[in-house]
């Protein structure tokens, strides 16, 4: 991902919260650490996002992502 950032939600019984944000190379957010765990499980930061979202959503059901590039960041 050239830029740009990439919003990971968890789906809830009361709708769909986010919990963290990947942006340039560092993961925030209320569960960041163990969305960073489960991302370096897969390679990061050394694999492309694109790749290591499908492989989370994957191993993660109640998992949903967000890439939003450059040019439409609020």
């Amino acid at each position: 991902m050239m830029g740009g950032i990439c919003r990971i939600y968890r789906r809830t019984s009361y709708g769909v919260k986010l919990i963290a944000e990947i942006r340039d190379g560092r993961v925030r957010g209320r569960e960041a650490a163990e969305i960073r765990k489960q991302l370096k499980q897969f390679g990061f930061p050394h694999v492309p996002i694109e790749f290591l979202i499908d492989q989370l959503l994957m191993a993660d059901g109640s998992l949903g992502a967000a890439i939003i590039p450059d040019s439409q960041e609020e």
